[in-house]
């Protein structure tokens, strides 16, 4: 998800299974195999991603 503040030309779709989607977290890593974080899954989709002009679209697995 963080990724999503690097990709300016917004060549990034995010793509969300249904299930995930409805959890009220969601673990991310910041892009390294050593440090994760809990973020609100509210927080991504009317937070960081609104924030970065990206749209997460989603789907039933």
């Amino acid at each position: 998800m963080f990724g999503t503040l690097l990709d300016v030309d917004r060549d990034v779709q995010i793509i969300l299974d249904r299930e995930v989607a409805e959890e009220e977290c969601h673990g991310c890593s910041d892009g390294t195999a050593t440090c994760y974080m809990k973020i609100k899954t509210k927080d991504i989709t009317e937070k960081l991603l609104p924030y970065t002009k990206h749209k997460a679209v989603i789907v039933e697995m």
